[in-house]
């Protein structure tokens, strides 16, 4: 039995639902379930800006990093009941954020149980999470199972690597297995999380290589906790987008030429339930290269 259903780790979320005092630092998997059930985590032990407890994580279906109250986690491996799940996004590589038991990046969610087309698709396609995909395109279209369509047989996340330095940062990476149904030769993130002097910095490096000349583009979901407002460009291949919220600063540079524009999108956190929040959709016009995306969460 993997961690991921090992049902002993739900002990802490309990406690956590309960108001009761928890262990000193959280494990991911509590943070997250928190995270979806929009809980606040109280921290009654807060670490000092000396102390720095890192942890590093590889399972099944996910990898995380976590730094103090600050964790990541990383979709590779494969799709649910080993590929015959209907209810599976074409999620490989998302990458969920969270501080404090606190959503920063999430994806749109989970809309209600509905037959209805376009709204199945707006959650569990490509577009839905904040991966590289070809510009204007889907990664994988879906297919219809029994009833309903689905993300069944869309590409997965390989190779991933989880590490750290035990000192201040912690790494993840996997890259999307080649497939000759998809328009990627290369499609690989790199994410490193780390603790500066006043901040911490995540660092997420997307490099690709398409079959053709269309390009790509990128999605960031923000939480109802931080919300862009505008995007200045410091020159052709950078930009920095401001926050209402001054708790987070976002930077992103590449080797082509970028844009950006702000969006906004219902998230669905949990079944019969959204609300109106923003993102960032980053577009390159060019077949080969990287976006490096930074974002810096005070403590």
């Amino acid at each position: 039995m993997t961690f991921d259903r090992n049902y002993q780790s739900l002990k802490e979320f309990y406690q956590v639902i309960k108001g009761r005092k928890t262990k000193n630092q959280t494990d991911y998997f509590t943070i997250l379930l928190a995270s979806i059930a929009k809980v606040d985590i109280v921290d009654n032990n807060e670490p000092s800006n000396q102390s720095t407890e890192i942890t590093s994580f590889k399972g099944d279906g996910f990898v995380s990093a976590k730094i103090n109250d600050i964790c990541a986690v990383m979709r590779h491996g494969k799709q649910g009941m080993k590929g015959r799940a209907s209810h599976d996004h074409d999620d490989s590589l998302q990458v969920w954020l969270s501080h404090k038991g606190k959503d920063i990046l999430v994806d749109r969610g989970c809309h209600s149980y509905t037959l209805d087309k376009k709204i199945r698709e707006s959650y569990i396609l490509s577009s839905a999470h904040n991966v590289i995909k070809p510009l204007k395109q889907e990664r994988y279209s879906g297919e219809m199972g029994s009833i309903v369509k689905t993300a069944r047989g869309a590409d997965t996340a390989i190779g991933a690597k989880v590490s750290n330095d035990k000192k201040n940062s912690a790494s993840l990476q996997a890259s999307l297995k080649k497939s000759s149904n998809s328009e990627f030769l290369i499609n690989k993130r790199e994410v490193t999380l780390s603790k500066k002097r006043d901040n911490y910095l995540l660092s997420m490096r997307d490099s690709w290589q398409l079959k053709n000349d269309d390009g790509v583009e990128l999605n960031f979901f923000f939480s109802k906790f931080h919300f862009p407002k505008n995007i200045d460009r410091i020159n052709k291949n950078g930009i920095v987008v401001n926050f209402d919220n001054k708790t987070i600063k976002m930077n992103i540079k590449s080797n082509s030429y970028i844009e950006a524009k702000i969006f906004h999108f219902n998230f669905s956190g949990r079944y019969g339930f959204k609300e109106q929040c923003y993102g960032i959709n980053i577009f390159a016009k060019k077949n080969k290269g990287f976006i490096k995306s930074d974002f810096s969460i005070q403590y």
